[in-house]
């Protein structure tokens, strides 16, 4: 190839050529590098000035490739890439090599030749494509979370759905009257969730819920709403939400609702607590209302499950002029059943806890900690019913330590999310005070530490049996 077409080639693949003297300290750069590193052509340039170029994180790496190269007991060569600021202050890319010429004795550089190649647009594409491939590990990582979280979710609700439907079973009167209930329990749910899904999960407004879940029975003349803005919590909300879904249910059949002269009022205000903030509910119904039937699963709600998981009360009495509620608990935080590890549910056959086969726990000490009251309450009932003494069931951390300082139990069952997300820090607790012990969870295993892959797992949903076999296989061991 001649030189016109060797000097054609090096232009358009933008390569400059230099030969640095490195007696005289002086370099000779071609046109074309002198255009790449914005030098003018009747200004003469030592190569140090090429470091000078450099921004400050490359200028320490030329230097060290530099004085490899001149090294006498070394190959001479110098190979990098390397961000030069113009004198025009644009930013690019060099890719250097250079081959020193060694000669004299002792042995010593003499020359350094080498070609200066333009790699910016290389540059920006790789650094595109690793940006690319980071967003794609950051969407695919974030998808493996999203799938574990589906199926924590899904647990999670079917759970619930067996939870309500067991208790239902031991105090519904007829199949017809069973399958309206569940229904209208069910719709209530769903109603609660898509609210959540609309706010992103964070929270439900509080007289959005009411006038959901009140409008859904009932005219709009008959009922009022009075208080001030209030978001509730995901946990609070889907505990309230089935709390004035059976108050407007009860005020349908015998209450404010079931008569156009009836009116109901439910007034709110938030309040201070030992400096926390509290929802003050007020139920309260005008009406002739019928006798009330005996107590249920609304009755529960208000009066154990609220007091249970949002540590608050609840207090519900009727009368002859219908239902007056009152409830009151914090509005801390806390996560939606479908996204937190919150609720489970026995095998009930026919309303009776199903045993057959059980192994005995004849007063075998069982700690119980699990925030949900469903499935806390399951498990007292099964553990129970095998013989056991249940310490508990507690719904914090707190509570299960102050249980620990009281006497050391034969061995526990634990939920792996108290409210604030998965946590193992009553595991280490146990191990410390040598009990052993068995998770709830309705995570997969993968969410367990490897330093506790050696306890047993109970998935959300779970049979009692399981419950108890699990208890007596763990005091086997």
């Amino acid at each position: 190839m001649g030189s016109t077409q060797l000097q054609s080639a090096l232009e358009v693949a933008s390569i400059g050529l230099f030969s640095w003297d490195l007696a005289l300290m002086r370099c000779e750069a071609d046109e074309r590098m002198r255009s790449l590193c914005g030098w003018s052509d009747e200004t003469a340039h030592e190569f140090i000035s090429l470091g000078s170029l450099m921004v400050a994180v490359d200028q320490a790496a030329f230097d060290a490739a530099v004085s490899d190269a001149l090294k006498p007991e070394g190959n001479g060569l110098l190979k990098g890439d390397f961000r030069i600021r113009k004198p025009d202050q644009e930013l690019r890319w060099l890719a250097i090599t250079a081959e020193v010429d060694f000669g004299g004795s002792p042995r010593r550089g003499m020359r350094m030749r080498g070609a200066v190649l333009d790699v910016t647009e290389r540059k920006s594409s790789e650094e595109a494509l690793r940006a690319s491939e980071q967003r794609f590990q950051r969407l695919s990582e974030h998808q493996a979370i999203l799938v574990a979280e589906l199926q924590h979710r899904v647990r999670n609700i079917m759970a619930m759905i067996r939870a309500i439907a067991s208790r239902m079973a031991e105090t519904s009167r007829t199949v017809d009257h069973y399958a309206d209930a569940l229904v209208g329990r069910l719709n209530a749910l769903a109603r609660t969730q898509s609210l959540l899904t609309r706010t992103g999960n964070v929270g439900v407004v509080l007289r959005t819920m009411l006038a959901a879940e009140i409008a859904a029975q009932a005219l709009s003349a008959q009922f009022e709403l009075v208080g001030p803005e209030v978001v509730l919590s995901p946990k609070a909300a889907e505990v309230l939400t089935l709390v004035v879904h059976e108050l407007t249910t009860n005020a349908l059949k015998y209450g404010a609702f079931a008569t156009l002269s009836g009116r109901l009022r439910v007034e709110w205000q938030v309040a201070q607590h030992d400096g926390l903030p509290w929802l003050e509910l007020h139920w309260q119904e005008r009406c002739e209302a019928a006798p009330p039937g005996p107590k249920g699963f609304g009755s529960e709600l208000i009066e154990k499950r609220v007091p249970y998981e949002l540590k608050g009360n609840g207090q519900l009495v009727i009368s002859a002029t219908g239902a007056d509620c009152r409830l009151q608990f914090p509005l801390a935080a806390g996560g939606s059943i479908l996204e937190t590890d919150s609720t489970a549910s026995s095998s009930l056959n026919g309303g009776s806890i199903d045993m057959h086969g059980r192994p005995q726990l004849e007063k075998v000490r069982v700690l119980v900690v699990e925030d949900d009251y469903y499935v806390a309450g399951d498990a007292e009932r099964a553990l129970r019913g095998a013989g056991a003494v249940v310490e508990g069931p507690h719904a914090s951390l707190r509570q299960a330590q102050e249980a620990l300082d009281r006497g050391r139990p034969d061995c526990a069952m634990i939920d792996i999310n108290l409210k604030a997300g998965p946590s193992f820090e009553l595991a280490k607790l146990l191990r410390v005070h040598q009990v052993p012990f068995v998770f709830l969870t309705g995570y997969d295993q993968d969410m367990i530490p490897p330093e506790f892959a050696d306890v047993r797992c109970l998935y959300k949903p779970i049979e009692s049996r399981d419950m108890v076999q699990s208890i007596a296989e763990l005091l086997q061991r």
